[in-house]
């Protein structure tokens, strides 16, 4: 059990931190903060001098291989190093907002007796208009009130309806500080990914409580390329389906080939919606891109059997009702998107619409899979074509 009380420990597991990495650390050092702080940098290979920049400012510093680095094995190793009860897990890319994040961190933790609590998010300055909107979506989700979450029992978690059940265990490491003796009693559970999320649900069904405390907050915002989100919202999908247990919908009686060509049909309506707001689209190549994960013999029986580049195969009516749900969403998306942000240039705009796209693609194709998965009637062809998506995050 720590003892040391006072002070608090900062973990940040660091690859290629850049600038935002040198903003982050300047502003924890920055703290209005009387306790001491100890800071911890796991770095998994950074070439950029991520690393040193984080021994020159007088962090303990550990040396990873890149194939290492486990998001719940990597910050359970960390926690023989923490010194203090209190320790703050977070992201290399999240800037605390003010001189006074700590403080308000650590009596939120204090005060409230809860297990861990977790910050708010704004986007940073620089954030192109889909990193805008995934922070600040997410952020207002959340809401913006403390909120605590609890479980009284496994089975009223059961009883949530999907989003209910995943809003109730959204813990987010992209900034999180946490009681260490809990934490040493119940480290995170060995998941390749939403390790915050996995702990939540665990902790959550032993009693414990967690806040959500969105009156202190970090700058934290992804510019990331149409296929990282793409298969970030795979991974996504299909890892919290794992922990949960659950699904948000059972489309399990989705064929591979029924499945890709409605995602090509999605495609053509983006490209179509660029087109009527005059907008140059390269979302039909971020489609082949997606298809070249297929081995060359299965993409010729993709075109043979399903001909995906001119006559679809007859649809079911569920089907068909994926396929205008799927262009619907991203319609509703990129219309708020430009409601929130009307003074964009129009590539920007552009990118978005790509981004969007890859968004609801990805996830449907994560949710299918999750979904075959649990049924257990997963073709080997979906999962030798799913493979590739699935490795890393």
């Amino acid at each position: 059990m720590k003892n040391n009380k006072g002070g608090v420990s900062i973990v940040i597991p660091t690859y290629e931190g850049g600038k935002v990495f040198s903003q982050c650390l300047k502003m924890i050092y920055a703290q209005a903060y009387d306790g001491p702080i100890q800071l911890i940098v796991i770095d998994s290979g950074s070439s950029d001098g991520t690393a040193e920049l984080a021994e020159k400012k007088g962090a303990i510093l550990r040396r990873i291989d890149k194939n290492e680095f486990h998001h719940a094995r990597t910050r359970n190793k960390a926690l023989s190093l923490v010194a203090f009860d209190r320790v703050i897990f977070m992201v290399q890319d999240a800037v605390p907002v003010s001189e006074k994040w700590l403080s308000r961190l650590t009596e939120s933790l204090e005060e409230s007796g809860a297990a861990a609590v977790y910050t708010g998010q704004i986007p940073h300055e620089n954030a192109s208009l889909y990193a805008r909107l995934e922070t600040d979506s997410i952020s207002e989700a959340r809401g913006n009130s403390p909120k605590v979450h609890y479980l009284q029992l496994l089975e009223s978690f059961r009883a949530l309806l999907y989003e209910e059940a995943y809003r109730n265990i959204g813990l987010d490491n992209v900034c999180a500080i946490y009681n260490m003796n809990v934490l040493l009693e119940e480290p995170f559970p060995n998941v390749d990914f939403a390790e915050d999320l996995a702990w939540a649900l665990k902790i959550l069904l032993k009693g414990h409580t967690i806040l959500y405390q969105p009156n202190v907050q970090v700058k934290h915002s992804h510019n990331r390329p149409s296929i990282y989100i793409f298969k970030r919202q795979i991974i996504n999908a299909f890892w919290c389906a794992k922990i949960m247990q659950r699904v948000r919908e059972d489309l399990s009686f989705l064929g591979l080939y029924d499945l890709l060509a409605v995602m090509n049909d999605v495609v053509d309506a983006a490209h179509q919606m660029g087109n009527e707001m005059q907008f140059s689209l390269n979302i039909k190549s971020f489609f082949q891109e997606i298809l070249k994960s297929f081995p060359l013999s299965y993409r010729v029986c993709l075109f043979l059997e399903s001909g995906l580049s001119m006559v679809h195969k007859s649809e079911s009516l569920a089907v068909t009702e994926i396929r205008k749900r799927l262009e619907k969403e991203i319609r509703e998306m990129f219309g708020s998107l430009l409601t929130r942000y009307p003074n964009a240039e129009k590539t920007e705009y552009a990118e978005a619409l790509e981004q969007i796209t890859a968004n609801v693609l990805g996830r449907i194709l994560g949710e299918t899979y999750a979904s075959c998965m649990r049924q257990g009637n997963i073709s080997n062809r979906f999962e030798r074509f799913m493979r590739p998506w699935l490795i890393g995050a």
